[in-house]
């Protein structure tokens, strides 16, 4: 039997019977083909919840033993003598992703194993791998690169010495290289500039503020910010260019990660190392490095950031080489609900204190609320749908809807649609990004006058609704409970994992028919409130629920600008 682990059809033999090792392997708009062939699927091994809980756990071991390795393996490389916090910062919003990614392709291979041990298949060839750059590299490849999975693919399936035959690809990829060229608005230059000179001023002390994302009113936002803070804040979102071109030295790094582990996953986890550890790491270390120092950035007493631990390489490198204590905010409305959450665990992990939403585990997760948002209000009598899309192939481990998980969505939102009565008023946001996945002509099969929209300003859109609908739980339900706009979800049943002091607000969401796993009675329930919509929404109970959500996942104050530098000023005394 072949094994098909891409949608690349080259990469297919249609002579032979195929298994597709996912739906990742079959477009929608090739499905006529596709039903023409002798196929069948495998089944997504995360499917099984309690696996994927097993698989996040195992993974996060294998994470930190690799760490440890790391450390030493950089430290020597690199001839340097930098701790595992050091080393965390940097490697670890691609260090982790990336051994989730192989595990995943690992399971699933084996898995077709277990269903044919003669199984073979087509696998890249080496001259045409690539090695990324940095994470957002990394990232561009697990979202938008069909071939860079299968070079992964095909390097688990070469180090498990199965049958293979070697194919080039007509796709050249580009050079290595670490570009990074931001093009620095005039306001933020204007911003970054000024609060420097006022900070050296009026303060002795100083905070710095990158890539925090403040959703209305911005400049207000800040420039409220610093003047209560006396000037104590730096906003400066590391927009810096920085050229270095680097090539990965293959023969090299097959010295640096030779090894003699005994687990089988690890062993090929080391080996594969070989084509994918970014360059940034290695390679284009001391260059960037170096880079980075030559920016002369004034060094702050505390560091602040919701988003700059993943994308951008400036902060982390100017961060963890200045040892400076960071303060970090959770960006998305998975944290403190799903069971595991991988860039929790990557943000926790790296910040000396990670501010909530609400919640709180423990002594470094500290409530901080935001703003209300509420200055985009304007009625009308829209009903909106708010859509998700999660790439096709795992790019890290999700309790949601993620890689084959989304035809079980996409499933879940037709019948949801099929069976409203007041579709007229009814409009679908789709996400910005499809991933091929075709959603639109998918739904249209439900209704072909389906109305869609994702033109008009999102928060304007939301803001001003009769009702949103969201089919997920990602974070734009948090917002439009938070600013008490009427809001439905509905998630596919054991698709989400929460954790168990969530339990009992999930039960709450549902009993208040915010929350539903029944499409069919979401829309029953949908049609039955229309004409009365502000009823239900405005009762006590609802109401009531709405609120204590909020105030454990997604709090607001009017007041925040206070709590925010009140909180900086205690860690600022902690700290002296």
């Amino acid at each position: 039997m072949f094994l098909a682990t891409t949608a690349l059809e080259k990469f297919w033999n249609k002579k032979d019977k195929i298994l597709f090792l996912g739906e990742w392997c079959k477009l929608y708009d090739r499905k006529y083909e596709i039903e023409s062939l002798d196929s069948k699927m495998l089944e997504f091994e995360w499917n099984d919840l309690e696996k994927q809980k097993d698989a996040i756990i195992y993974c996060n071991e294998v994470y930190e033993n690799i760490l440890d390795e790391m450390v030493v393996i950089l430290n020597n490389y690199h001839n340097i003598n930098q701790d595992k916090k050091y080393w965390r910062m940097l490697l670890s919003s691609w260090l982790l992703p990336f051994i989730q990614v192989a595990y995943d392709k690992y399971i699933h291979i084996k898995k077709a194993i277990n269903i044919d041990s003669e199984i073979y298949s087509y696998v890249l060839n080496a001259s045409d791998y690539y090695t990324p750059a940095n994470f957002s590299d990394f990232m561009r490849q697990m979202t938008n690169n069909e071939q860079y999975h299968l070079q992964i693919y095909s390097q688990i399936f070469i180090n498990l010495s199965l049958n293979y035959k070697v194919i080039n690809s007509s796709k050249k990829q580009p050079k290595n290289k670490i570009i990074i060229i931001n093009k620095e608005p005039l306001r933020e230059k204007v911003l970054r500039v000024s609060t420097a000179v006022l900070n050296k001023l009026f303060n002795k002390k100083s905070t710095l503020i990158t890539s925090v994302f403040f959703k209305k009113n911005t400049l207000q936002s800040i420039l409220r910010l610093l003047f209560k803070s006396r000037f104590s804040l730096l906003f400066n979102n590391m927009n810096h260019n920085i050229n270095i071109k680097e090539d990965a030295s293959i023969d090299n790094r097959k010295i640096l990660f030779k090894n003699n582990i005994d687990s089988d996953f690890q062993r090929i986890l080391n080996n594969i190392f070989v084509y994918n550890f970014p360059i940034i790491f290695l390679e284009g270390y001391k260059n960037f490095d170096n880079k980075v120092s030559e920016l002369s950035l004034q060094v702050p007493n505390l560091a602040f950031s919701s988003s700059a631990l993943h994308g951008n390489d400036i902060f982390k490198f100017f961060v963890a080489k200045n040892k400076i204590k960071l303060l970090y905010r959770q960006h998305g409305g998975g944290y403190g609900l799903e069971l595991l959450s991988s860039p929790e665990k990557i943000e926790r992990d790296s910040a000396d204190i990670f501010y909530t939403q609400g919640w709180s585990e423990g002594s470094k997760t500290i409530p901080l609320s935001l703003g209300i948002n509420k200055d985009n209000i304007t009625e009308n009598y829209n009903i909106n749908f708010i859509m998700t899309a999660m790439p096709r192939y795992v790019y890290r481990f999700n309790f949601s809807e993620d890689s084959s998980k989304m035809m079980v969505y996409i499933e879940n939102s037709k019948q949801f649609l099929s069976n409203l009565k007041i579709l007229n008023n009814l409009t679908i946001r789709q996400y910005k990004l499809d991933y091929k996945w075709n959603i639109k002509a998918r739904l249209l099969e439900v209704n072909k006058n389906l109305k869609f929209d994702n033109k008009t300003n999102y928060y304007k859109q939301i803001a001003g609704a009769r009702l949103n609908i969201f089919d997920h739980m990602h974070t734009g339900y948090l917002e439009t409970l938070s600013i008490d706009v009427p809001t439905i979800i509905i998630i596919p049943k054991d698709v989400y994992c929460f954790r168990d002091g969530v339990k009992p607000y999930i039960r709450m969401l549902k009993d208040a028919k915010i929350l539903f796993e029944d499409p069919i009675e979401a829309s029953n329930f949908v049609n039955e409130i229309y004409n009365d919509i502000e009823d239900w929404w405005l009762s006590n109970e609802v109401q009531k629920v709405r609120a204590k959500f909020c105030h454990q996942y997604s709090r607001t104050s009017e007041n925040w600008e206070d709590e925010w530098v009140e909180e900086f000023n205690r860690i600022m005394i902690l700290s002296s």
